[in-house]
């Protein structure tokens, strides 16, 4: 599989302070939890910087959290080191051996390529996260993203695959401390034709923290699938 999305320096930066400035991880593992019992292994497909990884811990055994980029893994392990636990693991989950009871793929790649690796997996339960709105959330692009909820629930139907589902709803607001870099943000996630003029400066919040100044509101709108074949 390509690697679509690459950790640099300042992609990480971003995510880290908007994953460690909001609930969001928490609020998601919460949802995920009722699904895990005390004694699983659950692997993390695709963890990125981790945050759900570790949020996962209070409800399992152990978490292996797998990405193919090595920056992300490094310093998702940096972040984590000493939880005896919490397993970071750099390779590309479709060519290293997966064994966990349960598999979570958050916004990871299409429902046939989950699919693929739940059968590799010999885990008991699948769990996707799936976008809901095919627009960007971001930016005022009009990218849209093919890989959301309604593909998903097309898919398990056309494949005769049970599941159960849960939509949530949830902030991941991103935090700046400075408007120099909301533009550099934005730069990043928008459009590639966009002007520096057109970013949508107007969407930020000014606060009261003194670090972050400025906050973009984002939401996640999302659905939760729960495969026991």
């Amino acid at each position: 599989m390509k690697q679509k999305f690459n950790w640099d320096r300042d992609r990480i930066a971003f995510f880290r302070d908007a994953a460690e400035n909001s609930g969001f991880y928490r609020a998601l593992a919460q949802r995920i939890a009722p699904f895990l019992r005390p004694e699983d292994c659950v692997t993390d497909a695709g963890c990125g910087l981790g945050y759900l990884s570790e949020a996962l811990l209070p409800y399992c055994k152990s978490v292996t959290a797998v990405d193919i980029d090595e920056q992300a893994i490094a310093e998702l392990a940096k972040r984590t080191s000493g939880i005896r636990n919490l397993y970071a693991r750099t390779g590309d989950v479709h060519a290293i051996q997966l064994c966990c009871d349960v598999l979570v793929c958050c916004r990871l790649g299409s429902t046939e390529e989950a699919i693929r690796l739940f059968e590799r997996s010999g885990a008991r339960t699948l769990i996707l996260v799936k976008r809901n709105d095919p627009m960007h959330r971001i930016s005022d692009s009009k990218t849209s993203h093919e890989r959301t909820a309604s593909e998903t629930v097309r898919n398990l139907s056309e494949r005769g695959i049970p599941f159960s589902s849960e939509t949530i709803s949830l902030p991941f607001d991103q935090p700046f401390r400075s408007e120099a870099d909301a533009i550099h943000f934005f730069s990043m996630y928008g459009s590639e034709t966009d002007e520096p003029e057109r970013f949508p400066l107007h969407r930020l919040i000014r606060t009261e923290d003194p670090v972050f100044p400025l906050h973009l509101p984002i939401r996640n709108d999302l659905t939760i699938f729960v495969i026991h074949p």
